[in-house]
């Protein structure tokens, strides 16, 4: 994580005039490459093997012709003709960029063609429109998802029905003949066997929902604690 030794390298290359040899392989092919210093930084320039270069007489080209002299000597004196002591840099600027550019700001200008861009986010922002953060709402919607799952795991007790009716408690069913006597009795809400439960379910629960029930209990220190706190802190509040 420290450029020092890198920093260091690349002076004492520049400053020695070395240039490294090697060879890495990419696209499953090996390349003979020099690694060069220039300005502080260390440059790879990819190379060729002795194999891979080969003379104009192992191509089988024709014999060049000569020249006639009197036409070398016409082009020659074209050229110093054209020569500049400085360059103009007008004649390297991209003209059909430059005409794109143009007639899109005549079209602006006269407000034809023109398609207007929806808000950016920074804009948005400034104008103080409502951020939606959608963490916060994820962590809630699996926290409901966890308690539903953790009612229908209750296999139709009375704490799913209250759940699901809204909080009241639901109705006595009505047995039959063989049947006929008290129903079983329910844990009242605050009964130890109530709280009991209710602390099983917590252990359930991954650490993003454990701390969504800690910020709604308003538990200090939270944001610090890892599941396990979480998980203990929420059982003593309980």
């Amino acid at each position: 994580r420290s450029t020092k030794a890198y920093h260091l390298l690349a002076a004492t290359m520049a400053r020695t005039g070395r240039v490294g040899i090697g060879t890495f392989v990419m696209r499953s092919h090996e390349y003979l490459v020099a690694i060069l210093s220039e300005g502080g930084v260390l440059r790879a320039e990819t190379l060729r093997f002795a194999d891979e270069l080969r003379k104009p007489a192992d191509l089988e080209l024709a014999e060049p012709k000569k020249a006639q002299p009197k036409l070398r000597d016409a082009i020659a004196r074209e050229i110093k003709a054209l020569t500049r002591d400085a360059l103009d840099m007008n004649e390297l600027s991209d003209r059909q960029a430059s005409a794109i550019r143009d007639l899109a700001e005549e079209k602006e200008k006269r407000g034809k063609d023109v398609v207007a861009l929806p808000a950016s986010a920074e804009d948005t922002e400034s104008e103080g429109a409502e951020i939606v953060d959608l963490m916060q709402i994820l962590r809630r919607s699996l926290s409901q998802k966890a308690v539903v799952t953790t009612a229908e795991a209750a296999g139709g007790s009375g704490e799913q029905s209250a759940a699901a009716q809204g909080g009241r408690r639901p109705a006595k069913r009505s047995t039959g003949s063989r049947g006929a006597g008290k129903s079983p009795a329910t844990p009242a809400s605050g009964s130890p066997a109530r709280k009991e439960r209710g602390k099983d379910d917590l252990a359930r629960l991954s650490r993003e929902q454990l701390y969504q029930r800690a910020q709604d209990l308003d538990i200090p220190g939270r944001s610090k604690m890892d599941r396990n706190a979480l998980l203990k802190a929420l059982r003593t509040a309980a």
